[in-house]
């Protein structure tokens, strides 16, 4: 272990900076932000100070950094790692513990390790290599994708042509691409971690004797917003979500993988909590999200990769719930050309060449 990386109080927010440290900037452009929450995080691997970080994801906290730095960030379906200590569990299995790192392979095994069922992925005995169980699995079949048709507006020119420029060469590799609009409600997804949250957060001080009156106001905010809402409030939230949850089987019936960026907007400055436009329009503080929480929402594997042409942008694939190893192996493929497709995402050396040429 190298170190702790930087974070923002509770992991809740969309830049990464605090009192104690300050803010953490963009390697790729340092008076941008990498984005929030594990931006220390993602910072040391787009700088190449480290190979692999552990990080948190309740709403694209981990896979919208990714898009941010030029990094590969996974978020594992939920249950599927390990959470027992440490890090203050704030939305349920929204928030899941995942590997952050610069390419598929590394993701891959540090996903092993932190599995909480180790069979679900074979290579963690095998060696600690995944290359050639990967290998295998992208080139047996060709997947069934639902590209996301990008909305009116909201999103970057420069995102949406990177997201038509991906799905035209999986097309043209063999995979089925069915262009969609958004097979879920941005606000519905929204409504389900907006009423979640402050109940997480008030638990958290609660749980750790925090001192309220020290935390930022907006988590302050958060705290207080617990008090409005009772047990039946939440009882009919959940029943909402599962309920949801089971609608969305008709979904993973049809498609293996969605495919969207990670995020619509790219990085902003450092020192605004969030982007103030997206393609020259107003935005909202969750407008960076609309594709990033679907898959906390959903229980879903998730991973972002970045583009080879633009280092700042990430594209995003989400399987089915539990289909972790499989998404992986789709990723690794359409990365490295295995699945049919050339020059479509960035690769950087992965931890087990560093330690070779070391």
């Amino acid at each position: 272990m190298l170190g702790k990386t930087n974070v923002p109080p509770m992991a809740l927010a969309a830049v990464t900076g605090n009192e104690i440290y300050g803010p953490t900037r963009n390697p790729l452009v340092p008076v941008l932000t990498p984005g929030g929450s594990s931006g220390g995080a993602a910072a040391v691997l787009a700088c190449g100070i480290g190979a692999l970080a552990l990080a948190t994801d309740a709403g694209g906290s981990i896979r919208r950094l990714a898009a941010y730095t030029g990094t590969v960030d996974f978020k594992p379906s939920a249950g599927a790692t390990r959470s027992s200590s440490g890090f203050p569990r704030t939305s349920l299995d929204f928030q899941v513990v995942g590997p952050m790192a610069r390419s598929v392979e590394d993701c891959a095994l540090l996903t092993a390790v932190l599995a909480v069922d180790g069979s679900c992925f074979p290579w963690r005995t095998d060696a600690g290599r995944p290359e050639a169980w990967l290998r295998d699995r992208a080139q047996a079949r060709r997947a069934r994708i639902l590209a996301v048709s990008p909305p009116a507006q909201g999103q970057e020119p420069e995102v949406t042509a990177a997201l038509n420029t991906c799905a035209e060469r999986l097309a043209r590799a063999g995979h089925r691409i069915d262009w969609r609009p958004m097979p879920y409600s941005v606000a519905q997804v929204d409504a389900f971690w907006s009423e979640l949250i402050p109940h997480g957060v008030r638990t958290a001080v609660d749980e750790l004797g925090l001192d309220e009156a020290a935390l930022p106001a907006p988590l302050r905010d958060l705290a207080r917003r617990s008090s409005e809402s009772t047990a039946a409030d939440m009882y009919r939230t959940v029943a909402r979500l599962l309920e949801w949850r089971q609608q969305l089987r008709a979904l993973w019936s049809e498609a293996d993988v969605v495919l969207s960026p990670a995020s619509p907007c790219l990085a902003w400055p450092h020192d605004e909590p969030y982007p103030a436009r997206i393609d020259g329009g107003p935005a909202s503080p969750r407008a960076g999200a609309i594709y990033a929480a679907f898959a906390n929402a959903a229980g879903a594997p998730s991973i972002s990769v970045p583009v080879s042409w633009h280092p700042g942008i990430g594209i995003q694939l989400t399987g089915v719930p539990g289909s972790d190893a499989r998404l992986l192996a789709w990723a690794w493929g359409m990365r490295t050309g295995h699945a049919g497709v050339k020059g479509c995402f960035h690769f950087n050396k992965t931890l087990a060449i560093y330690l070779n040429e070391c």
